[in-house]
């Protein structure tokens, strides 16, 4: 009997790895408990009774406006999956796999503040975006005096604006490579793996299609990593 479902994986996989020929899992409900029984037959007979029937996976599907080419779309999609550490299993054009071995898509928010954090400790300046600043209803307004200030700036003192370079700007809109891995290496430790696929239906609108393989974090991963995409995509200019 387990009683967390990222378990029942774990252990299927600790009990292929010991030689069992069939492994039947049985779920357990009562009211909002839910607890997993394993099953298991080092006999070659009854293995056909006691594995339990292939089910399809059922993708979770989303419709993306885009005003760009399905090749575009698809090109942006990836380079965000390398950008949070995937790696792919099969990388065709329109249909690939990818394999992240842990979470690097949540509380973005909260690891931007960390790396800030970070980054001030070791004297560098970070980049502040507009979603990391507080709205101008929770800024507390403090009571300032009508007497006029002086202005006490050295115009001498004042540091000249870093331009940007052309070379680094190059950099960052260059695409990155995608890193290819086997499964068969993979282990079984890692937190999410999936299917993707994507056509256009009509007009600025494309088909997205995502469909679970495998991890720790279940189909509520998929889920969390297709609204990442979603919100990536809206603030992206084509």
């Amino acid at each position: 009997m387990v009683g967390v479902k990222r378990h029942v994986k774990e252990l299927q996989n600790q009990l292929k790895a010991v030689g069992v020929e069939a492994v039947g899992v049985t779920e357990f409900v009562q009211g909002k408990t839910m607890r997993w029984g394993l099953a298991w037959t080092f006999n070659k007979s009854y293995a056909a009774n006691l594995a339990p029937p292939v089910k399809a996976a059922t993708p979770i599907e989303a419709l993306l406006k885009c005003p760009c080419s399905l090749s575009d779309l698809v090109s942006f999609l990836k380079d965000c999956l390398i950008k949070l550490d995937f790696k792919f299993v099969r990388n065709d054009e329109t249909d690939f796999e990818v394999l992240g071995e842990r979470n690097t898509w949540s509380h973005q928010r909260r690891r931007r503040r960390e790396q800030r954090f970070e980054s001030k400790k070791a004297g560098i300046t970070p980049e502040t975006t507009s979603e990391d600043i507080d709205p101008p209803s929770k800024v507390r307004r403090t009571n300032i005096p009508d007497s006029p200030m002086k202005d006490t700036t050295d115009s001498s003192s004042m540091k000249p604006l870093k331009e940007s370079s052309p070379d680094k700007e190059a950099d960052q809109n260059v695409s990155s490579a995608p890193i290819m891995i086997d499964l068969a290496t993979a282990g079984t430790d890692y937190a999410l793996h999936f299917a993707a696929s994507l056509e256009m239906n009509e007009k600025d609108v494309a088909k997205v299609s995502l469909c679970f393989k495998g991890g720790c974090l279940g189909k509520d991963g998929v889920s969390q990593v297709l609204q990442y995409l979603k919100n990536a995509l809206d603030k992206h200019q084509f």
